[in-house]
């Protein structure tokens, strides 16, 4: 195990670094001194040495989608890229971390959408009135699930609130919604539909 510290020092002017290397299982030090130029090329040749294995995996990277001039990678190292072409000309590549966000930025570029099951489709189909966006296809089973979703009317909490009817249903029962939310008993007109929770 070797410890590594640096001293800064000045000397007519002009910065240097000290460099005191310490080898534990030795007890030997090692000194060294670094100015400017001398610090950014050891800087230099670290940084190329601890991003090699990335960069290697970078170029060997698997085509995991295509369209046209726009590809889709995936590298050994666990990082998504997404190339940018022109007329079969490499542009740039864009890497990431996350899959999803590299899904995003390739489906974007190609005037596309990703749903939130990863789903892509045109990018003026996209629903992103909620949370997360929705291909058509999802909107249609959220609004199958909302159906079937059992709703029961009940009082709400504070002075001057209706107390509920009791009534009991489903989301088709109801007609009346906010944003896409009930909001009103389809028995009593009062704003007191909550969910039934198991």
């Amino acid at each position: 195990m070797t410890t590594i510290s640096i001293f800064n020092g000045k000397e007519r002017d002009k910065r240097y670094a000290i460099l005191l290397w310490h080898d534990v299982e030795t007890g030997r030090d090692t000194i060294a001194r670094l100015d400017e130029t001398d610090a950014a090329t050891l800087r230099d040749a670290l940084t190329a040495w601890l991003d090699a294995p990335r960069l290697a995996a970078r170029a060997t990277a698997e085509v995991v989608a295509s369209d046209g001039d726009s590809r889709l990678l995936r590298s050994s190292a666990g990082e998504w890229g997404v190339m940018y072409s022109d007329d079969g000309e490499h542009i740039e590549t864009v890497w990431h971390l996350d899959e999803r966000e590299a899904r995003v930025s390739y489906a974007e570029m190609r005037d596309k959408a990703l749903c939130i099951c990863g789903a892509e489709c045109d990018a003026d189909e996209i629903d992103r009135s909620g949370d997360e966006p929705q291909c058509p296809k999802c909107v249609a089973a959220a609004v199958e699930a909302f159906k079937a979703t059992k709703f029961t009317c009940v009082p709400l909490d504070g002075p001057g609130y209706p107390g509920g009817c009791g009534w009991v249903g489903t989301g088709a029962d109801i007609t009346d919604t906010s944003d896409g939310e009930p909001f009103m008993c389809p028995a009593c007109d009062h704003l007191t539909v909550e969910e039934i929770r198991q």
